[in-house]
């Protein structure tokens, strides 16, 4: 019990939970958006630019306050930092997106079986996966290091 005590108060630990946190509320946001959007052109990637773009305010806030408890009077440059790694894979998310959800949204929905909306919602999983993993290096050793 002791070890998965000590285990709960470690950094990663702490990624890991707001980083799903993060991915719900990720979540929320696209598949709201990819609903209220109904069928216009393009609804894939604004869909994703909007959950994208949430999800960071909230990632940042949270790694910042609890994660990293990063003590910075520059939060506005840390948050610049920390958005600007975000960004580029929120571009990479949007054209992986764009070219699998609205140029050949055939393609995943036959390889996975499923309709439009549960193909873009796990292609989106997949995507926050690989989210989560490199935006806690990027975040641990560029944005929220430790001052020496």
């Amino acid at each position: 019990m002791k070890k998965i005590t000590l285990f709960m108060n470690t950094e990663a630990f702490k990624y890991l939970v707001f980083g799903v946190l993060t991915t719900v509320v990720y979540y929320l946001f696209m598949s709201c958006s990819l609903v209220l959007l109904g069928t216009i052109s393009g609804r894939a990637s604004l869909s994703e630019g909007i959950g994208q773009i949430i999800s960071i305010i909230f990632a940042f806030y949270t790694n910042k306050k609890w994660v990293f408890e990063h003590k910075s009077t520059h939060v506005w440059f840390d948050f610049f930092n920390f958005a600007a790694g975000r960004l580029i894979f929120m571009g990479l998310a949007i054209l992986l997106k764009w070219w699998f959800g609205d140029v050949h949204p055939e393609f995943l929905m036959r390889i996975f079986h499923l309709n439009f909306n549960q193909t873009m919602l796990l292609f989106s999983l997949m995507i926050q996966v690989l989210n989560i993993i490199l935006n806690y290096f990027y975040s641990k050793f560029l944005v929220f290091r430790k001052k020496k």
